[in-house]
């Protein structure tokens, strides 16, 4: 998420992998993964639509249901969470 005119902001990358082996395992150095695994699309879609910060679900559920494509930005200017949008890049 970018928010326009602060210079506070968070910057998330996503990929997509055709093939995988194995368990994920997150290379964290602080601590703060507490799980990874992999979720059949509707499961995740679901899960994500519980997360109460929206700002960090979002993104992904529109970039999942097909809503938007590749390179994409998700701005929300100041605190009013009523105004976010995305832009094509």
């Amino acid at each position: 998420m970018l928010r326009e005119g602060s210079t506070n902001g968070a910057v998330a990358f996503n990929f997509i992998a055709d093939t995988w082996v194995g368990e994920p395992k997150p290379a964290d150095p602080d601590g703060l993964a507490i799980d990874a695994r992999f979720f059949p699309l509707e499961e995740a879609l679901g899960l994500m639509d519980e997360i109460p910060w929206r700002y960090m679900c979002e993104p992904m559920i529109a970039y999942l249901r097909g809503e938007i494509t590749d390179g994409f930005r998700y701005i929300q200017p100041g605190n009013d969470e009523s105004c976010r949008y995305i832009q094509e890049a």
